[in-house]
């Protein structure tokens, strides 16, 4: 009786283990990206494999990234015991300067891991930055010309052109150098000569620039004109 409890127990204790092992496992190979330097603006595309290393069918869910900077597109989303499919994950560093550190969460049926990391890290740099982002003239008068500047630097490694400028805000002219060398700054002077009065000025320049991650250079103008008064 004793051999028959103890057999019985061991069929138990084999079925058990065989349970257990019947299971879908996620193995993430690469599941550390270096995006190295980046330059501000540039997308950047990295794959990575999703194995299944169990028994049973491995069924990946929802790809959660933690930032709206970064989308994904998984290859397929059940994978066989044994098959691999790839991540991709893809990183706009658009409004990104320095160090950066994402996540991509991968969640799946895998009883052991459900929820699978995947950390990117990187460094962003911008080519070219500019001081501020507007020119302001504040209390401007008719027929008197007014001056506003923001420097800009060439954070670039090439030397950079700046081609020319448009702007539908008449009256309005910049002035700065041809060419800017890599380490350099540069002043960017606004001349505003308005012809008439304005209770408000909302206006923008482009300069259009060399460099090929950033093309051209938006800039506002704000502010207002008052009439010419003799005193």
């Amino acid at each position: 009786m004793r051999t028959s409890l103890n057999t019985l127990l061991g069929i138990l204790l084999l079925l058990g283990t065989d349970i257990v092992r019947a299971q879908p496992k996620l193995v993430v190979e690469g599941g550390t990206i270096d995006l190295d330097t980046l330059n501000a603006g540039a997308v950047a595309e990295r794959k990575i494999t999703l194995k299944n290393a169990g028994s049973e069918e491995l069924v990946l869910g929802k790809v959660e990234p933690s930032c709206g900077c970064t989308g994904s597109i998984v290859s397929s989303s059940n994978l066989k015991p044994g098959e691999s499919g790839t991540l991709l994950i893809t990183f706009n560093s658009k409004n990104f300067n320095g160090k950066i550190h994402k996540t991509v969460t991968i969640n799946s049926n895998d009883p052991q891991t459900p929820k699978s990391i995947v950390e990117f890290t990187g460094f962003v740099i911008e080519e070219v930055s500019i001081s501020e982002t507007r020119f302001s003239f504040k209390d401007a008068t008719v027929g008197e010309r007014q001056t506003a500047n923001v420097t800009l630097t060439n954070n670039g490694k090439q030397p950079l052109e700046l081609k020319g400028f448009t702007t539908t805000l008449e009256g309005l002219t910049l002035k700065f150098p041809s060419t800017v060398k890599p380490g350099e700054s540069v002043q960017i002077v606004a001349d505003y000569l308005p012809k008439e009065a304005k209770k408000v000025v909302s206006s923008n320049v482009t300069i259009e620039t060399s460099n090929t991650n950033k093309p051209e250079i938006l800039l506002y103008v704000f502010g207002n004109v008052k009439e010419w008064k003799f005193e």
